[in-house]
């Protein structure tokens, strides 16, 4: 089983039902997660069933590169790094 310890995701639609279960999943195998949804009150309420400090969940208002910054500058925080897709 994979282990992802000091690894960051980010996954959008996380307040959904699927995103809400693959965030649920990253931060069982022990990632950070930051959780974006057009659904700012769910998406915090994700984070919080799913694990308190694994996950961090926000609204996110636009899709340009100011929000694209933020989301990631959230992800990286704590010096932990981006999976990228060749590392799953």
């Amino acid at each position: 089983m994979m282990e992802f310890a000091g690894v960051s995701a980010i996954v959008t639609g996380g307040a959904g039902g699927l995103g809400a279960a693959v965030v649920a999943r990253f931060v069982a195998l022990g990632a950070s997660v930051v959780l974006v949804d057009r659904d700012e009150r769910r998406s915090l309420e994700v984070a919080e069933a799913v694990g308190g400090t694994g996950a961090v969940g926000g609204a996110a208002v636009g899709s340009g590169p100011g929000t694209v910054s933020v989301v990631v500058g959230d992800a990286l925080d704590g010096g932990s790094h981006l999976a990228d897709r060749g590392s799953l």
